[in-house]
């Protein structure tokens, strides 16, 4: 699997969270320019939505709300592209 500069296999949260995509995201992953670029998406996404979790700015609840919509929505469009390389 592709790893980031911290050598960490990238789509690792999706996969913790989806478990029974496992295979399918690790199959298409090494190959696929889109999703590795929709992973990096997403964990950057997590990575900014954990900073803002424990963040006490003034900000933070609007920001919480719109980095949780967006990783819904990376989520469903990493599902949705995964399915169609099914």
């Amino acid at each position: 699997m592709v790893t980031n500069n911290s050598q960490k296999p990238l789509c690792t949260l999706l996969v913790e969270k989806l478990p029974e995509l496992r295979t399918t995201i690790e199959a298409v992953f090494g190959c696929d320019e889109r999703l590795l670029t929709m992973c990096k998406d997403y964990e950057a996404c997590a990575a900014a939505l954990a900073y803002w979790r424990a963040s006490q700015s003034k900000h933070a609840k609007e920001r919480r709300e719109e980095f949780t919509q967006l990783l819904d929505d990376l989520e469903t469009e990493i599902i949705e592209y995964i399915q169609t390389r099914i």
